[in-house]
C-alpha cells in the first residue's frame, strides 16, 4: 500500500500544498502590515516637533513666549499694587471746598479710566496666554495620542502575527 498512489493521497497532497501557500501568503501580508504600521510611525512627525530655527522645536519656542509673557503680567500685577498703595498713603484728609470736591472727582475719574484701561490690557494679554496655552496643550494632547497609536500599531500588528502563527501550528 504503500508505494502505490492512490487518488486520495494526491487529494490529500493537494490541499496539503494549498493550505501551505495560503499560510505563506497570510504571513506575508502580517509581515507588510508590520512594515506598514513601521513606516507610518516614522513618517508621523508632530506638531510639536516641528522645528522653526534650526535645533528649535515649535514646542520651545511656545514655552518660552508664554512664560515671558506670564513673568510680565507677573510684575506688572506687583507694579499696580504697590502703586495703589502709594497713592493710599498719600491721600490726606482736610476740609475740602466744593472745587476741590469737583477736582478730586475728576480726577478720581480719570484714574478709573486709566485703570479700566489697564484692565482691558491685562484682559488681552491674558487672552493671548490662554489661547497660546490652549493651543500648545491641545498639540500636547493629540501628541499623546499619536503617540498612543503609533506604539500600539506595533504591538496590535505583533499580536495578530501571533494569534495567526497560533492558527498554523
Amino acid at each position: 500500500m504503500s508505494g502505490l498512489i492512490t487518488v486520495e493521497s494526491i487529494f490529500t497532497t493537494a490541499e496539503t500544498g494549498l493550505a501551505t501557500a495560503e499560510a505563506g501568503v497570510a504571513t506575508e501580508g502580517t509581515v507588510a502590515a508590520t512594515a506598514e504600521a513601521g513606516r507610518a510611525s516614522l513618517e508621523a512627525v508632530s506638531m510639536l516637533d516641528v522645528e522653526i530655527f534650526e535645533g528649535v522645536p515649535l514646542w520651545l519656542i511656545l514655552l518660552i513666549v508664554s512664560s515671558v509673557i506670564f513673568v510680565v503680567l507677573v510684575i506688572l500685577l506687583i507694579s499696580w499694587i504697590f502703586h495703589a498703595e502709594k497713592e493710599a498713603k498719600k491721600k490726606v484728609h482736610h476740609a475740602p471746598s466744593t472745587h476741590d470736591v469737583m477736582v478730586e472727582l475728576q480726577k478720581e475719574l480719570l484714574r478709573s479710566m486709566e485703570a479700566t484701561s489697564r484692565q482691558n490690557r491685562l484682559m488681552i494679554w491674558l487672552t493671548i496666554l490662554f489661547i497660546t496655552v490652549s493651543i500648545l496643550g491641545g498639540a500636547v494632547v493629540l501628541n499623546f495620542f499619536q503617540n498612543i497609536k503609533n506604539f500600539s500599531a506595533s504591538w496590535i500588528a505583533q499580536f495578530i502575527e501571533y494569534i495567526n502563527s497560533l492558527f498554523m501550528q
